[in-house]
């Protein structure tokens, strides 16, 4: 029987890559959708991620795209020629994935408008069962607001799942940070990420996703040690270097297959980080470089060299 797993986070500590990866892996089964949301809906919504409206657009969305296809792709040709082979293999791709997105979307909307959670929790079980193949060692997914979650949200997942196995990524606090800033810019081109730092410095969501003490107390008080892993980003990326990948591989109990370390996911606008941001974030951050140094005692080279700043 394959072993479920959650990637729990942290916001852009490379979840995305990860989850490209276990996505190819032979002995994997991962969620139709990248992030499911399901236990932050049900157990933080004051997050303000709401699954349900989100679910309800994208089928609209995907359906109104699989409408547009059917119509300008017709069934046969009556000359009797092929198609042309497409200049966009990659929208091809993209396209034949819509109804599987749809279908998946739509049994997500089913799990969170469940009549209670524990009918939302059967459902979201059932969104894995009869998906997995005879070469699956687990099966899960990857939703990084989960390192958000309370203790009941990780109590509610061992109820369902008391095997399962956590993998939480951190980056350097400053850079992760930043990264945000610029993840915001991606989504919107009149954000300016020099300018708005300190706008985000005021917003709870930023500052709540940076805080690794929080949710490493909150796993201590949770989850069994020996179900949580916890790596560093500038470890998992450290080029020609493949043992954070090999403790992940090993962790969850699949084997080892290299992964394109050098390609980023959703990457977020290229801007360079001003000083002034740079030291107001360092500031801001500077109690989670010293938790996490004081808990962990080895952590990246980068990591160290911002606390030297703080010393």
């Amino acid at each position: 029987m394959p072993s479920y797993f959650a990637g729990i986070g942290g916001q852009k500590c490379g979840t995305g890559w990860l989850s490209a990866y276990l996505k190819a892996h032979p002995q994997v089964c991962p969620s139709p959708l990248k992030e499911m949301h399901v236990f932050d809906w049900l157990f933080a919504p004051d997050l303000g991620r709401n699954t349900e409206v989100w679910a309800q657009k994208r089928i609209e969305k995907l359906q109104a795209l699989s409408n547009r296809v059917a119509v300008a792709t017709p069934s046969s040709d009556p000359s009797g020629h092929e198609p042309a082979e497409s200049a966009t293999p990659m929208f091809d791709v993209f396209l034949r994935a819509v109804p599987r997105q749809l279908e998946a979307t739509r049994e997500l909307l089913e799990i969170v408008t469940a009549p209670d959670r524990r009918e939302a929790l059967r459902r979201y079980a059932a969104s894995f069962e009869g998906r997995t193949g005879p070469n699956d060692l687990i099966f899960g997914e990857i939703t990084p607001a989960y390192c958000l979650l309370p203790p009941e949200g990780f109590e509610a997942m061992l109820a369902l799942y008391p095997a399962a196995r956590l993998v939480f990524i951190m980056r350097d606090p400053v850079d992760r940070f930043w990264s945000a800033v610029r993840h915001k810019a991606r989504a919107d081109p009149t954000f300016d990420p020099a300018a708005g730092v300190t706008q985000c410095l005021q917003n709870r969501g930023f500052l709540t996703r940076s805080d690794y003490r929080r949710t490493l107390t909150v796993l201590d008080g949770s989850v069994p040690a020996q179900q949580v892993l916890t790596v560093f980003y500038e470890d998992l990326f450290a080029p020609d270097d493949d043992s954070t990948l090999r403790r992940i591989t090993s962790f969850l109990g699949i084997d080892f297959v290299a992964g394109e370390r050098e390609r980023r996911v959703l990457e977020g606008v290229r801007h360079p980080m001003p000083d002034e941001a740079r030291a107001a974030l360092l500031r801001t951050l500077s109690d989670q470089y010293r938790y996490v140094a004081d808990r962990l005692v080895a952590v990246p080279e980068r990591w160290r060299a911002r606390l030297d700043l703080l010393s």
